[in-house]
């Protein structure tokens, strides 16, 4: 079984000096493991882990922030399982960054970090609502304000978020009727802001995908702290067509 442990880098540095390594992996470089690298630097996961609180009762020996750094990095990297979190990350300079060692105690690498029963147990102890706010106060809290950006043009879109009709695992899914088939899954409202060439999804809100995209965005368009007089937004198709 894969541990955890935390990392005294002076002691690490000694025993180079002294010639005695324990152990030793080999570091795969990885671009989603380097830009979750540059997250941590530039103080993104702290955010998160400031705005979406540790409901743990007693705190496991896997810190919340590296599960938020696994869990992004897996969905970056296209695995969408909550069995691929566990295996997300592939250098293990990126746990050190953290400040944390990894160590195989039983030469039990098939298990991973932790099993599929622990993580969603954890994800049991909050409501959808809470780790969309937390996606979005980190937006508002962190991301904006280092990239210097008030966006004044937002376009506003909704797009389905299609899942394996036969996975009875995604809670709060909806269905949907279509010309060739039906359709499971959900709805996400994105809020982006357009900064130079760029942009940043600036507010997010998620539904069935039977919800109707303008029933879902009302809260975006009525309350977001992103919307300021005088911009400029921009609706999708399936939105009644214009700027507002």
């Amino acid at each position: 079984m894969l541990r955890i442990n935390k990392a005294d880098q002076e002691a690490i540095r000694e025993k180079i000096r002294e010639g005695r390594i324990e152990g030793a992996a080999l570091g795969r470089e990885n671009f989603v493991d380097i830009i979750m690298k540059k997250m941590k630097a530039l103080g993104v996961i702290e955010d998160l882990k400031q705005v979406v609180a540790d409901k743990r009762a007693d705190n496991a020996h896997i810190p919340l922030e590296l599960i938020w750094a696994l869990g992004i990095d897996a969905k970056m990297k296209v695995k969408t399982s909550v069995t691929d979190i566990p295996y997300a990350i592939e250098d293990v300079r990126l746990p050190a960054d953290f400040g944390y060692n990894l160590s195989d105690q039983e030469r039990g690498l098939g298990k991973g970090l932790m099993d599929e029963g622990e993580l969603r147990h954890l994800f049991g102890r909050y409501s959808k609502e809470e780790l969309i706010q937390g996606y979005n106060g980190c937006v508002r809290g962190h991301i904006l304000p280092w990239m210097e950006v008030a966006p004044a043009i937002h376009p506003l879109d909704c797009t389905k978020v299609e899942v394996n009709p036969k996975n009875d695992r995604n809670e709060g899914a909806g269905v949907v009727i279509e010309e060739d088939g039906y359709r499971r899954g959900y709805k996400l409202a994105m809020l982006r802001g357009v900064a130079g060439d760029g942009g940043v999804i600036e507010e997010i809100r998620l539904g069935s995908i039977n919800e109707h995209g303008l029933e879902l965005s009302r809260e975006i368009v009525l309350g977001s702290g992103m919307l300021k007089a005088g911009d400029i937004l921009i609706n999708d198709r399936g939105f009644f067509p214009g700027i507002w």
